[in-house]
């Protein structure tokens, strides 16, 4: 098996993988420590990792669709 891909990723389990190992680490920092900053900063993260998402889902799309303009 091999790891996921941040730079190339090649299916959904790779977005999925990278979406769960920096959410659910940042949920579990928000249960603990329930501060203003702190919930500005995971506001802040998980908008990029939505970002990134999009991007990577678009990017799967276009590979599959045989489109590698986008590369």
């Amino acid at each position: 098996m091999r790891p996921p891909s941040l730079r190339n990723p090649r299916s959904l389990w790779d977005v999925l993988t990278i979406s769960l190992a920096v959410i659910l680490p940042m949920k579990l920092v928000l249960l603990w420590l329930d501060s203003p900053i702190i919930r500005i900063e995971v506001i802040v993260v998980w908008a990029i990792v939505l970002a990134w998402d999009l991007w990577a889902i678009r990017r799967i799309l276009d590979h599959s669709a045989g489109d590698y303009s986008s590369r």
